[in-house]
């Protein structure tokens, strides 16, 4: 009974020794494992360095051929280890056949007792008695199998199963990991050698790996590019990809993106997305990027120049318009006075007896004097708006106070407004002022706004001249009527030769339309301008601006 139980102490010794030493050599391993960079390394160390080192005489490891559907021998330990990294006689098995071939297609281990008794045994180097098979694999992926055989019948047994399908659970998951590293490895070779740039990102939009080209695009390093999100990049990104905000779309997308480089610079990028799944459906994108910012600015210039071209056309085609428009009003314009000067002076020296129609011929006369003066008017005006477009002029400033000047303008033109029965009232509003101006040039604009504004305002009504200043706005000459007023529309042309108001009413108003051309001329070249506010049938407000 005492011989019974130290026989039993001392099994329970040897599986503890047997159990510490499995487990030292496991830990070990798993140390291994991190240095550990090919399938083939892996399987030669699996085969020496960890099954050798247990209770095992023999192990070889094979792996699949998925291309042939055969089990190949790459690694063994025991008569099958040739040296180096050899195999004496290296077999191939067909998937599903013999028992790694049945193991390996149905992903279950087999313990063999008496192997004389199993058909699907094959002998390899010599024959055997029993045998050990477990698959290699992960996440239902099979790379292959562990198989073990040994010259004593029913020799192996829940011990070796358990250590054995320990090994090949570690192994397989490594396999795993060495398949997608050289699966990435082969991607990045292969983007390094595409011209465009090339990311990959997750879901969320993180780059997970890019080519040198985004890096030469960019200016960041790769592994700053690796440290950012896609849409961190983009100054501006439009619609084109939800990967920018973390969101997901199956197939393909495309569209640009603006983004700033690392030196600030901006560049604009083609984009071609495609959102895939990888073998665990995991969704990330694989992003196209070429840098179109040449493209771009020789587009916009393009588009520049044509709208430079198209503004040019317009100009020039509203020069043309307003020219014919020009020559034929002042041909109209010109042609009145000149028809009562020949027409008068023709009658007067046909059908007049100067000596006895007296009075006749003084009427006649002073119609050629009209139309004359007339006459004179027009060509001045022309002259001197031509003079001021070509630049031959240039104005006499001088400083002064713009009150007296404005009450000489209103004394001049007193006179005219009291025919209508209109009068005109000046006031002064803010301190003591002076502006450096052409002082001719300054009553000349002050005349014709005035003039403008009798002409146009019913009788009977009052001009208003208010002369402003303030610190922030300077000097401003306001001219109020109360006529028919500008309709908006008309504007913008107010200022142009001969322009004038439809109405027929207006019409009946003698003018050619070139006081308030000359006026803003003038204004311009001095450094000033006029402006219009107006109202139909409420009248209008003419202002000059001074510096």
């Amino acid at each position: 009974m005492i011989g019974q139980n130290i026989e039993g102490l001392e099994a329970k010794v040897l599986r503890l020794e047997r159990n510490e030493a499995a487990l030292r050599v496991i830990n070990q391993f798993a140390v291994d494992l991190i240095q550990t960079r090919s399938v083939e390394d892996l399987v030669w160390h699996v085969a020496r360095e960890v099954v050798g080192k247990l209770d095992f005489l023999d192990c070889v490891i094979y792996l699949l051929d998925h291309k042939t559907q055969h089990l190949v021998q790459y690694a063994a330990m025991g008569d099958k280890d040739h040296g180096g990294k050899s195999i004496n006689n290296a077999l191939l098995i067909p998937f599903g056949e013999g028992i790694t071939g049945a193991v390996a297609k149905t992903g279950k281990p087999l313990i063999i007792g008496d192997l004389s008794k199993d058909a699907r045994y094959m002998v390899d180097l010599k024959p055997m008695q029993s045998e050990i098979c477990v698959p290699l694999i992960f996440e239902d992926e099979i790379f292959g199998v562990i198989d073990c055989e040994d010259a004593r019948l029913d020799y192996f047994d829940a011990f070796h199963l358990d250590i054995l399908t320990t090994i090949a659970s570690i192994t397989s998951a490594k396999l795993a990991q060495i398949e997608i590293s050289e699966r990435f490895d082969l991607m990045v070779q292969t983007i390094e050698q595409v011209s465009e740039g090339i990311l990959i990102v997750d879901k969320q939009g993180a780059i997970i790996e890019c080519n040198q080209a985004v890096t030469a695009i960019s200016g960041y390093e790769r592994e700053e590019i690796k440290s950012k999100k896609f849409g961190n990049l983009a100054v501006t990104s439009g619609d084109i990809s939800p990967l920018l905000t973390g969101g997901y779309l199956e197939g393909e997308s495309r569209g640009e993106m603006e983004i700033i480089c690392k030196d600030g610079q901006h560049k604009m990028l083609e984009l071609s997305m495609t959102h895939l799944r990888d073998e665990h459906q995991q969704a990330f994108g694989i992003i196209v990027a070429r840098d179109i910012s040449v493209r771009v600015a020789a587009d916009d210039e393009a588009k520049l120049k044509n709208r430079e071209l198209l503004g040019a056309l317009k100009s020039a085609e509203k020069a043309r318009h307003a020219q014919i428009t020009f020559l034929a009003n002042a041909s109209h314009e010109l042609r009145t006075p000149l028809n009562a000067v020949v027409g008068f002076s023709e009658m007067l020296k046909t059908y007049v007896d100067i000596q006895s129609d007296a009075e006749v011929a003084l009427e006649y006369s002073s119609y050629i004097h009209e139309a004359g003066k007339h006459l004179t008017q027009i060509v001045n005006d022309l002259l001197s708006i031509s003079t001021l477009d070509s630049g031959a002029s240039e104005p006499t400033k001088t400083e002064f106070c713009p009150r007296m000047k404005i009450l000489e303008c209103v004394h001049i033109l007193e006179h005219k407004a009291a025919t209508k029965g209109s009068s005109i009232d000046f006031s002064v509003l803010g301190d003591a002022y002076k502006i450096d101006f052409d002082p001719v040039h300054f009553k000349q604009i002050i005349i014709n706004l005035i003039d403008n504004a009798i002409k146009y305002s019913p009788s009977e009504t009052t001009i208003k001249v208010d002369c402003r200043y303030s610190p922030n706005n300077g000097v401003k000459v306001e001219v109020e009527d109360n006529g028919c007023g500008i309709a908006a529309e008309r504007l913008d042309t107010i200022f142009e030769p001969f322009a004038r108001e439809a109405d027929v009413v207006i019409k009946e108003i003698d003018g050619v339309g070139l006081g308030l051309t000359l006026s803003r001329r003038l204004a311009r070249v001095n450094g000033g301008d006029i402006v219009v506010t107006s109202k139909l049938g409420e009248g209008s407000i003419f202002t000059l601006k001074t510096q």
